[in-house]
């Protein structure tokens, strides 16, 4: 899996990422994510962060871009966003019955992360938004659409990393 945390920019910005992500990482609730299995082998915990990461090298890029609309955007709203975007405390694979996980989940994101954290009208859209064109409507501002793009980009990555796993796997044991 490609490992943005190992990318020269973020290095460089490091720091200034886990003091936006500590607020939201160390609450309690948040380590249940490490326990719920999301993408292929990967936790909602390590999902998360990885969606966050994305997100904060294109929000920190698109700041130093001259378009007024664009150099405005928030990666510290967006990184929040990003963290709390699948905070729905849940083993969605293991329900029973018929259930839409990718219609509803982010609703379920949205009251869960109400109840611990104070969110503000751009990390709400982000939450809600994430899984457009599930949801009918579109993210609203910049912020959704680049953690939209990057919690898409996540999956991909994250299931082509469990595929080629087992296909390694695979190609050992038939020796």
């Amino acid at each position: 899996m490609f490992r943005f945390e190992n990318h020269p920019r973020f290095r460089r910005y490091h720091k200034e990422f886990w003091s936006i992500a500590s607020s939201v990482v160390s609450h309690p609730d948040y380590r249940v994510l490490k326990s719920l299995s999301n993408h292929g082998k990967t936790d909602l915990y390590e999902h998360s962060i990885s969606v966050a990461t994305k997100t904060y090298i294109i929000c920190k890029y698109l700041q130093n871009t001259p378009f007024k609309f664009i150099n405005s955007i928030s990666p510290e709203r967006a990184v929040r966003g990003a963290l709390l975007h699948d905070f729905f405390l849940y083993d969605w694979r293991k329900r029973k019955g018929i259930h839409l996980h990718g219609f509803r989940h982010p609703k379920i994101a949205l009251r869960e992360s109400e109840k611990r954290f104070k969110l503000g009208k751009k990390e709400r859209d982000i939450i809600l938004h994430h899984m457009w064109p599930l949801t009918p409507v579109p993210p609203m501002c910049l912020e959704s659409w680049v953690v939209s793009a990057m919690d898409k980009l996540s999956a991909v990555d994250e299931y082509l990393d469990e595929y080629l796993f087992l296909k390694k796997t695979k190609k050992q044991s038939s020796r």
